[in-house]
């Protein structure tokens, strides 16, 4: 009930993707269209759209960070201090994964290594945003749940990445 109350953050980012993964997953198998080859295709697309994605958060105020009086704070209209633009980290973090994620589809050694290296590499970089946000309560041991999710996310992700990519060495 509470992912329809998007006045109060429904539909965050996580929950999204499982739901746009779920939709994707389905038309591609009703379709026959490999899903890896498709996620290798898309993923940098992806980063790129969820960088543009999030200054739109930057311009609506939500995912806002924690007050700050470093060089980096910014004031927002409905804010007395200064705050963390963590919707500007992010934004930057994502298109260096864009970028990023170009470049290693040029050394790809397997079908799905670059739809692995998006979700390692955001995990990692939403991990550690979530340190600066404003907007994400803990829930556990003082993690917040998109903490709580990029952990496993990164170590599956990334084990898979080392895994495969260790099959495919030559030599």
């Amino acid at each position: 009930y509470q992912i329809l109350r998007l006045h109060q953050g429904g539909l965050v980012w996580y929950g999204g993707f499982l739901e746009g993964f779920l939709a994707a997953f389905s038309y591609l198998r009703i379709k026959k269209i490999p899903l890896l080859e498709t996620a290798d295709l898309v993923s940098p697309y992806l980063a790129l759209a969820h960088s543009i994605g999030r200054i739109g958060c930057f311009l609506n105020g939500c995912c806002f960070g924690k007050p700050t009086h470093s060089i980096f704070g910014i004031y927002f209209p409905n804010r007395l201090i200064p705050i963390h633009p963590t919707q500007l980290y992010s934004s930057f973090g994502l298109f260096i994964i864009f970028l990023v994620l170009l470049q290693w589809r040029k050394r790809k050694r397997f079908t799905g290594e670059i739809g692995l290296a998006y979700l390692f590499l955001y995990s990692l970089g939403r991990f550690g945003v979530e340190f600066l946000r404003g907007d994400s309560l803990p829930v556990w041991s003082g993690f917040t749940l998109a903490q709580l999710i990029s952990i496993p996310l990164a170590v599956i992700s990334g084990a898979l990445l080392w895994w495969n990519r260790k099959k495919q060495v030559v030599g």
